[in-house]
């Protein structure tokens, strides 16, 4: 299930990366974008209340639309961003949860976003750990 969810992920990262290169067809870029925008609309071909059908349409419809986008880009193109994105992933570490709490802290405004809060290395232990509310 890790590895579907990977794979998953790293297709995603590629149709991001193809959609913004220059070298990619327009009518490629138009097959991704619909398929990106049907999968996160709410409105479907076939209404999910349906049994099977439902959801088959979603399992369908988004990989075909995909799969056709990458026939019509050239190989070389799609080759480059897949090496791309599987070098990214490769190289990626685990974040820990207290770091990634910090992070998001510090794009909410209290810290500097790498894990610093403000009074960080003034010697001021409670400074340091904690953030001053006013």
């Amino acid at each position: 299930m890790k590895k579907a969810a990977r794979r998953l992920v790293e297709e995603l990262r590629l149709c991001r990366l193809l959609l913004r290169d220059p070298r990619t067809p327009w009518l490629a870029r138009i097959l991704l974008g619909c398929a990106v925008a049907y999968a996160a609309s709410p409105i479907d071909l076939i209404p999910d209340l349906v049994p099977v059908l439902g959801h088959l349409d979603d399992a369908v419809i988004v990989p075909s639309l995909v799969v056709l986008a990458l026939a019509l880009v050239p190989k070389a193109v799609v080759r480059e961003h897949r090496l791309a994105v599987r070098g990214r992933s490769a190289g990626r570490r685990e974040v820990a949860p207290i770091d990634l709490a910090q992070r998001v802290g510090g794009f909410l405004g209290e810290g500097d976003g790498r894990g610093r809060w403000p009074g960080a290395g003034t010697g001021d232990v409670r400074a340091s750990t904690m953030p001053r509310r006013g």
